[in-house]
C-alpha cells in the first residue's frame, strides 16, 4: 500500500514564489503577506530576483514568512550579446530551510546591483551595469561576490549550485522549465533538486512532462512538484498554491514537510486521500471530472467522470506500475492538482 498524500498533520496553504518591491514586483512584504492572508494562506516564501530578505517581522500566529530568492543562469549567448531574449535565461528558487540564514551561496554582484537600490531609485535596465549599483551591492553585508564562478547555464554549474545551496541551508526549486526553453534533454543536467514547478501563473506556459523526465532521470531522488503564483502583481495572486501537512506552523515543522514531500499542488481542486493498494487506486477529491495515475511508463490508470460531485474515486490499474507513481486530478475547468511522484520498490 502507497498514501500519496501525507495521512495526518494540519493543512497549510503555501505560495512558494514570489516577488515584492524589493526587487520587480508591486507591493511591499507586508502588503503582499496581507493579499495572501485574505485568501487564507498561512506561508509564503519572499523569492526576490537576487536578494535574499527575511521579512522576519511578518510572523506571527497565523503566518510564516520563508526567505528564498531566485537566481539566473545565463545562456551562453550572454557572451556575444549583453541583451539576449529574456527566454535564454533559466531560473531557480533557493528557500532557506534553517534559521537565521544571512548569506546567501553563489551571488552575482552585477544582478544583485539590478535590483539592490530599486526601492530607492527606481527599476534598473534589464541587465544595466550602473557601477554606483554594483558597488552598492558588494557593500551589503549579505551579498558575496564569487567572481570565479560563472552563472552560465551548463550541468556543471548547475549541480554545484544546487549542492553548495543544499551545504548553506538552501533547498532548490527549478522555476518555469517551459518558459526558459528548456527541453527533455536538458533534464539530465539537474542533479539534487528538491522540486520543480509544473505551473507558473506570471509565465502560463507549464506542464509537468519535464517533471517526468527529471523523475525518470534518476538524479533526484524524491523530487516534488509545484505550482506557483511568481507574483509579481496582484492578478498574479492566488492562482496556483502548494497544501503542506504538517503539525505546527513554525519553521522547523514546516522546513520538514517541504523537505519530506508532504504537500500537493494545485490550480483549484483540493486532494483528501490518495492511496494505491495494490492495483487499485482509491482517492478522495473535490469534485473533477478526470483523474490519472501517472508513472515511469505514462498514464498507468484512468477515470473519467462527468459530473463526480462525490469526488470518490476507485479504479484498476491498466498495467503494472514502473519507477514512481504520481496522482493527477482535472476538474471541468481545467484546473489541476498534483501529488508528488513517490519511488516504487
Amino acid at each position: 500500500m502507497i498514501d500519496l498524500l501525507p495521512n495526518s498533520g494540519n493543512e497549510y496553504q503555501a505560495c512558494l514564489h514570489a516577488h515584492t518591491a524589493v526587487s520587480d514586483g508591486e507591493f511591499s512584504p507586508a502588503t503582499l503577506k496581507a493579499r495572501y492572508q485574505a485568501l487564507g494562506y498561512s506561508v509564503v516564501a519572499f523569492t526576490d530576483h537576487e536578494l535574499l530578505r527575511r521579512h522576519d517581522e511578518l510572523a506571527d500566529d497565523s503566518f510564516l514568512p520563508l526567505a528564498g530568492l531566485e537566481v539566473t543562469f545565463w545562456s551562453h549567448a550572454y557572451e556575444r550579446d549583453p541583451r539576449p531574449p529574456i527566454i535564454d535565461q533559466v531560473h531557480m528558487n533557493l528557500i532557506a530551510v534553517k534559521p537565521g540564514l544571512d548569506a546567501q551561496p553563489w551571488l552575482d554582484a552585477i544582478q544583485c546591483a539590478r535590483y539592490a537600490n530599486r526601492g530607492e531609485r527606481g527599476p534598473v535596465p534589464p541587465n544595466a551595469c550602473l557601477p554606483e549599483e554594483i558597488e552598492a551591492a558588494r557593500q551589503e553585508k549579505h551579498i558575496v561576490e564569487h567572481p570565479d564562478k560563472s552563472r552560465y547555464f551548463d550541468a556543471k554549474t548547475v549541480r554545484t549550485l544546487v549542492r553548495e545551496a543544499r551545504e548553506a541551508g538552501f533547498i532548490a526549486a527549478l522555476n518555469h522549465p517551459v518558459w526558459s526553453h528548456l527541453s527533455l534533454a536538458d533534464a539530465d543536467a539537474f542533479e539534487g533538486l528538491w522540486a520543480v514547478e509544473v505551473y507558473n501563473r506570471d509565465s502560463e506556459h507549464e506542464r509537468d512532462d519535464f517533471y517526468d523526465s527529471l523523475l525518470r532521470g534518476g538524479r533526484n531522488p524524491g523530487l516534488c512538484c509545484l505550482a506557483t503564483d511568481d507574483a509579481h502583481c496582484g492578478y498574479h495572486i492566488g492562482c496556483g498554491w502548494t497544501m503542506i501537512r504538517a503539525p505546527r506552523l513554525d519553521l522547523p515543522s514546516i522546513a520538514d514537510a517541504l523537505e519530506m514531500g508532504q504537500f500537493y499542488a494545485s490550480t483549484g481542486p483540493t486532494l483528501l486521500s490518495v492511496r494505491l493498494e495494490g492495483d487499485i487506486v482509491r482517492a478522495e477529491t473535490s469534485p473533477c471530472a478526470t483523474v490519472r495515475l501517472i508513472d515511469a511508463k505514462g498514464v498507468a490508470g484512468r477515470q473519467d467522470a462527468a459530473d463526480n460531485e462525490r469526488g470518490i474515486w476507485e479504479f484498476q490499474l491498466d498495467r503494472e506500475p514502473h519507477g514512481y507513481v504520481r496522482f493527477v486530478a482535472e476538474d471541468s475547468k481545467g484546473k489541476t492538482a498534483w501529488t508528488n511522484g513517490r519511488k516504487l520498490g
